[in-house]
């Protein structure tokens, strides 16, 4: 009767020849010939597609168009004195409600996602706005999305 050890029986697996490798040598084969068949299609679609995004320059508009909304945005955070000293003033709790601000939610929105009152969820951007001198939604917002990408 053979041995039931762990190692003898391990040690016989890796010496013989597995139907794995077979396998492997068979798919490795059928990829070959099937490249060689249709590498005409492969790089003609892969020189089109390309070709197309070297030229279509939409997407790279759209990207400089964010980027230099963000950037204004810093600009006007900047100019309207938001220091990284106010940034860290932000409470973890308040940071939240950055965070839920900056996913578009409405102050019953949060409340309800962060299991308190909408009273307190005003009192927070109101301390929110008092610690980072921002005077509206809007530059609440900015702020928000800015604290998003960091």
């Amino acid at each position: 009767m053979k041995s039931t050890s762990s190692l003898p029986a391990t040690h016989e697996i890796q010496t013989q020849p597995t139907i794995k490798s077979s396998v492997q040598i068979a798919i490795e084969n059928f990829t070959k010939q099937y490249l060689q068949k249709h590498s005409d299609t492969f790089e003609n679609e892969l020189d089109r597609s390309v070709r197309y995004l070297y030229h279509d320059h939409r997407p790279l508009k759209k990207l400089e168009s964010v980027v230099a909304t963000i950037e204004q945005w810093e600009i006007d955070l900047q100019q309207k004195e938001l220091s990284s000293e106010k940034l860290n003033s932000i409470t973890p709790q308040e940071h939240t409600i950055i965070d839920c601000i900056s996913k578009g939610m409405q102050t019953k929105e949060i409340a309800t996602h962060l299991f308190i009152s909408e009273h307190t969820v005003q009192t927070h951007r109101k301390n929110i706005n008092k610690k980072l001198g921002t005077s509206s939604i809007i530059d609440l917002m900015k702020v928000s999305m800015l604290f998003s990408m960091r």
